[in-house]
């Protein structure tokens, strides 16, 4: 099969990550856990929702990467998607419900959810 010059093959990066895996390391660790596979340009799917504090941190962490270098770093996508569990069990165990889709904007130009449905716009 011949392929015209113009035609280049992409390649989608997708990184799974469980939650119960983030729950072992400190907000810090998690944010240049994150950060490191970004800059790898890999699409992350969390299995929960980001805890909001950890998202407000890889914010300021990202806004830092831009500064220093604008040219290699061009910032983040990402969508939270949250459900309350209810019960004491659930709340004692910050058992958290959801799903967490972060990208780099060089792969990803725009994300919106529209109910149960998120738009990935590449």
């Amino acid at each position: 099969m011949n392929k015209s010059k113009e035609s280049v093959d992409k390649e989608l990066k997708i990184f799974y990550v469980e939650y119960d895996e983030l729950k072992k390391k400190s907000q810090k660790e998690v944010v240049k856990y994150l950060v490191d596979k970004i800059e790898k340009d890999y699409i992350i799917i969390i299995n929960s929702s980001l805890d909001p504090i950890i998202e407000m941190e890889l914010t300021k962490e990202i806004i830092n990467k831009i500064k220093e270098n604008p040219q290699k770093f061009k910032g983040i996508e990402f969508i939270t998607v949250r459900k309350n569990l209810k019960g004491l069990f659930n709340k004692l165990f910050n058992r958290k419900k959801g799903l967490t889709l972060i990208g780099p904007s060089n792969i990803i130009r725009s994300m919106e959810r529209e109910g149960n449905i998120i738009n990935v716009r590449f």
